[in-house]
C-alpha cells in the first residue's frame, strides 16, 4: 500500500513538471514569436529611414556617414531579426518535444 501511493505521488508530480515544462516552452515561443514582430516593424522602419537618409545625401542635407549609418542599422536589424526567427524555430521545437508532438 506505501509503495502504490509513493508511485502514485510520484505520477503526480511527473505530471505536474511535465505541465511546467510545457508552460514554459510556451511561455519561451510566444515570447521569441514578439520579439521577432518587434523586430520585423523595426526593419521596415530601418529601410525606410535609409531610403530618406539617401534622399536627404543627394539634397545636401546629410552626409555620407549618415546614409551609411542608416545603412548600418538596416543591416543589423535585420541580422537581429534572423537571429530572432532562429530562436522561435529552436522555441517551436522545444515546445513540441515538452508536449509530446516532436515530428521524427
Amino acid at each position: 500500500r506505501a509503495r502504490a501511493e509513493t508511485a502514485r505521488l510520484a505520477l503526480r508530480l511527473t505530471e505536474r513538471s511535465a505541465a511546467d515544462e510545457v508552460r514554459r516552452a510556451h511561455s519561451a515561443l510566444s515570447r521569441a514569436l514578439a520579439v521577432a514582430a518587434a523586430l520585423e516593424t523595426a526593419l521596415g522602419l530601418a529601410l525606410e529611414n535609409s531610403e530618406l537618409q539617401a534622399a536627404d545625401y543627394k539634397n545636401g542635407l546629410v552626409t555620407n556617414i549618415d546614409v551609411l549609418n542608416a545603412q548600418n542599422s538596416v543591416l543589423q536589424t535585420a541580422l537581429s531579426l534572423q537571429q530572432a526567427e532562429a530562436r522561435a524555430a529552436y522555441a517551436a521545437v522545444e515546445l513540441d518535444i515538452a508536449a509530446g508532438t516532436e515530428k521524427r
